[in-house]
């Protein structure tokens, strides 16, 4: 059985001096949460959650990937690896326990995306969701922004006349959520198709290492705390890429298209909802190797397309994903709750 043994979580309402006008809870998967607190909780105090994945649907993963069980139980499970993982299949059990831990309280529910908040409403019991509102991230559009794509090159030793896609992966490749057979295949076809170029692909969150490709040379940096690190490594590259098995709405993303960078990327979860194809981006069909290659090679040697749709990514970016009105639209949302209007 998933581990809710934190009592902890009890004292929730007692740690800060004076009680909360409400409480606002984001994933519970975390190894901190019993949510078996959460009918008792939402009985003294309005509670929002926002989720940033399928978790709460599935009897223990955070995405189910191809898997459809969720909708009806889960058990024999076609992967307790993925994460959170379980040591034996004890889905349906985890299933039905949710099931009734959710139908046994009230909460006010947020997601980043459509796609999420609609297969949570398909999934939770209808009477545990008092309204649920679709309030898209935010990342700081100041921090991320175009910048000298010459001096972010300099910073990292990255060669001037390379043509550079960009992943930003929490484990780099090794990454389970992300298609990195569709990334590898997509990339040697664009430097196949644009030899003698060099085409570089670097790798920022996965061990510091160097390899190739065939002719792609891949370069790999540690996970960047540094703001403006991180900032730099996305105007070093000419295009961002985001093949992925499975996601919710990726900040990389958002992060890349504030910086002015063109994506292609699987069109998965919520990220047809950050990027308007052909127009900031480019959407691939998850796991079509060919599509994903012709779509990278495009942009890769049409730099008059990588300009357009660069300008324009940025501005799709200030105008739906800035953080400060992200924070403006939570605030108004929990004003409406404490004033009584935020039912559905």
């Amino acid at each position: 059985m998933e581990d809710f043994f934190y009592p902890g979580s009890w004292d929730l309402l007692d740690l800060a001096d004076d009680p909360p006008d409400l409480v606002h809870l984001h994933n519970l998967h975390n190894a901190y949460f019993d949510l078996r607190v959460l009918p008792w909780l939402s009985t003294r105090v309005p509670v929002v959650m926002t989720l940033h994945d399928c978790w709460l649907l599935t009897g223990h993963c955070a995405h189910p990937m191809e898997c459809e069980r969720w909708r009806t139980g889960c058990g024999m499970c076609p992967d307790l690896s993925i994460y959170p993982p379980l040591p034996r299949d004890n889905t349906a059990n985890n299933w039905d326990r949710k099931r009734d831990l959710l139908g046994a309280s009230r909460f006010f529910l947020a997601a980043p995306c459509d796609w999420l908040r609609e297969r949570a409403l398909g999934s939770l019991p209808p009477s545990s969701v008092r309204a649920a509102v679709t309030l898209p991230n935010g990342v700081d559009i100041e921090a991320f922004q175009p910048g000298d794509r010459r001096a972010a090159r300099d910073r990292f030793g990255v060669p001037q006349d390379a043509v550079v896609a960009l992943l930003v992966s929490n484990g780099g490749l090794a990454n389970l959520w992300r298609d990195v057979r569709t990334l590898e295949e997509a990339v040697r076809a664009a430097a196949a198709r644009l030899a003698p170029r060099r085409i570089l692909l670097l790798v920022a969150g996965g061990l510091e290492e160097r390899t190739r490709w065939g002719s792609v040379e891949v370069w790999s940096f540690p996970f960047l705390t540094d703001g403006s690190g991180l900032a730099d490594i996305y105007r070093a590259a000419d295009v961002f890429v985001h093949f992925a098995r499975a996601d919710t709405f990726p900040t990389v993303v958002l992060e890349a298209m504030a910086c002015g960078l063109p994506v292609v990327a699987t069109a998965v979860g919520g990220i047809p909802e950050q990027i308007a194809d052909g127009e900031t981006g480019l959407l691939v069909t998850p796991g079509a190797v060919g599509e994903a290659a012709e779509a990278l090679t495009a942009l890769l040697e049409d730099e008059a397309m990588r300009t357009r749709l660069a300008a324009a990514a940025r501005r799709r970016a200030v105008a739906h994903f800035d953080e400060r009105v992200m924070i403006e639209r939570y605030l108004a949302w929990y004003a409406k709750i404490l004033a009584g209007n935020g039912e559905c």
